[in-house]
């Protein structure tokens, strides 16, 4: 739980912070002599936080404060340390205080002060605390995303969309930017920000067809089927094998009073399965897949196999199928033999180590999820599985790891200032205390349902908000 209380700054910023406070003591004999206290237990106190003793953490800040009682990288990491124990109460009056006696010029404590807010449940302050720092630093961009998600979390899409556009007027914005900007113009049903949006996304991958795709359905529900012809034209020159542009242009053409063009296409797309390559075959049975026609996704997935048995996109989504169909025994098996083909999907991993848990088989599921944090370290899914797996094959120090490394994970991530992942981390927090119960560890355990109950606590507040 340590991350955001070892954050506090490169160690020659904090300690040289530490040095301004104390040189105002008396002698300079006893400057220097609180100043090595301050951060003896400062230094320690950070290292207990990134080892996840926040309970010794807070004791060595709470010394070093008796030295330096206005360092403000000292009242940030403790102020971060006493929110992973669920005090907020106690953390925002210290995160407060590191804000107050923080560098007028920097962001940074206001900015974690914000963050505070968002965990304890209090949206209202973090906005208005968000709100000041754009008044003094316009141009932060990392300002501008956090109150967009705040916005967007309390349910107020259009002032999260105001925020995102103002970010998008200082620099261009990232994909993931974008993609959360299209589902709040979706939400607030403003045509033209949906089809500026889905430009940019085209502009920015020109590779990926998926977006293509999409504004030519966004342009046939418009009723503009002229002005959806020419993306999905240009899907087909980049990927002439993309069958799903093939059929909607097909459409298309006949919805533009086009039908020789949609003839022309539908001849040349015409696909025989007798004579169709594995990957053709596997192409084509994802698109049924995706339409919901499982029965005919399978029987494809059968045939390309019969013509390649070790086709790793084929035997993925025939896992998939088999998974969800509740033969989890089978799905283990043949994602496994995916994943023999074909290790390079994060995603086939989680799947595969939750199929061997629905079967009966943790430990093999603990084995699959550990080969792949080999090859995908610090990855949520396979994280929460392995953690899962080893819990319930009775390896209970290992599953103790786990859980908190993707705690970790969460909190640097960024994924536990908000509400939208809380009762996965309650969870987490759950699951812990009832590991450390069985090592009879009561201390921790009592911890952890505090913290679960914290995050719970912030999510009702939330939703009642």
């Amino acid at each position: 739980m340590g991350r955001g209380a070892a954050s506090a700054g490169r160690p020659g910023e904090r300690t040289g912070r530490l040095r301004l406070v104390c040189e105002s003591c008396g002698t300079e004999g006893g400057r220097r002599a609180k100043d090595r206290y301050a951060r003896r237990h400062f230094i320690q106190g950070l290292t207990q936080a990134r080892l996840g003793d926040t309970t010794a953490a807070v004791r060595h800040y709470q010394r070093a404060l008796e030295a330096a009682p206005k360092a403000p990288a000292l009242l940030s990491a403790l102020a971060d340390a006493q929110a992973a124990q669920g005090d907020f109460s106690t953390a925002l009056y210290h995160a407060r205080r590191a804000r107050r006696f923080g560098d007028s010029t920097e962001a940074r404590y206001p900015r974690r002060l914000a963050r505070l807010y968002r965990q304890a449940g209090q949206p209202a302050q973090a906005a208005e605390t968000y709100r000041a720092l754009l008044a003094r630093f316009p141009d932060d961009r990392r300002v501008l995303r956090s109150l967009a998600r705040l916005h967007t979390e309390a349910g107020r899409p259009r002032k999260a969309l105001d925020a995102y556009e103002r970010l998008g007027e200082r620099s261009s914005l990232a994909p993931a930017v974008l993609t959360e900007m299209l589902a709040l113009y979706r939400q607030t049903s403003d045509a033209a920000g949906i089809e500026r949006t889905l430009q940019a996304l085209i502009q920015q991958a020109p590779e990926r067809n998926e977006h293509r795709r999409a504004l030519a359905r966004f342009y046939r529900q418009q009723e503009r089927p002229q002005k959806a012809v020419a993306p999905l034209e240009r899907a087909l020159e980049h990927d002439p094998t993309d069958a799903d542009a093939a059929a909607l242009l097909n459409e298309t053409y006949r919805a533009a009073g086009r039908p020789e063009k949609a003839a022309a296409l539908e001849k040349r797309f015409r696909f025989d399965a007798a004579t169709a390559t594995a990957d053709q075959l596997a192409g084509r049975a994802r698109t049924r897949y995706q339409s919901d026609e499982t029965e005919t996704a399978e029987r494809l997935l059968e045939r390309a196999l019969e013509k390649d048995s070790v086709h790793a996109e084929a035997l993925a989504l025939l896992g998939q199928l088999r998974f969800e169909a509740g033969a989890f025994a089978e799905a283990a098996d043949v994602l496994e033999r995916a994943l023999a083909q074909d290790p390079r999907a994060p995603t086939r991993w989680t799947r595969a180590a939750q199929a061997f848990l629905k079967a009966g088989r943790p430990a093999r599921a603990a084995t699959v999820a550990e080969e792949g944090l080999l090859l995908f370290p610090g990855r949520l899914p396979l994280l929460r599985a392995h953690a899962t797996a080893l819990m319930r094959d009775g390896q209970h120090a290992g599953a103790i790891r786990r859980f908190e490394e993707a705690l970790r994970v969460m909190k640097a991530d960024g994924l536990l200032d908000g509400t939208a992942h809380a009762e996965q981390a309650a969870r987490f927090h759950d699951a812990l205390a009832r590991l450390y119960d069985r090592q009879s560890a009561p201390d921790e355990a009592r911890r952890h349902r505090q913290q679960a109950r914290s995050l719970r606590k912030r999510l009702r507040t939330a939703v009642s908000d």
